[in-house]
C-alpha cells in the first residue's frame, strides 16, 4: 500500500506489498484513519496512517466494495449483490 500528499506526483510505501492482499481502500479527509478490505474477507482498518492495521470485523466474508459514514462507525458494503449496512 503507497501514499501520496501531493496529488499522486510522489509515492511513499505505508505498508509492506506483501503483507496484504488489499482488495479495496478509503480514508477520511487527511487518510489519518484508513480503512480496507483485505482478500480473504477480513475489514481492517489504521488510525496511524497507514502504518498498522487491526481488523474491525467478526464476520469474514467475500467484501467487495465499501464505504465509511463521517463518522467512522457506519460502514456500508456489498459481496456479491448484496448490501450491508
Amino acid at each position: 500500500m503507497h501514499k501520496s500528499v501531493d496529488s499522486g506526483a510522489s509515492w511513499t510505501e505505508v505498508v509492506d506489498e506483501g503483507s496484504k492482499d488489499w482488495r479495496r481502500i478509503t480514508c477520511n479527509f487527511d487518510c489519518s484513519v484508513v480503512t480496507a478490505i483485505h482478500q480473504r474477507g477480513f475489514i481492517y482498518q489504521s488510525t496511524d496512517g497507514g502504518i498498522t492495521f487491526t481488523p474491525v470485523n467478526a464476520l469474514v466474508k467475500n467484501w467487495m466494495g465499501l464505504s465509511i459514514g463521517d463518522d467512522y462507525t457506519t460502514y456500508v458494503t456489498n459481496m456479491y449483490g448484496h448490501v450491508h449496512v
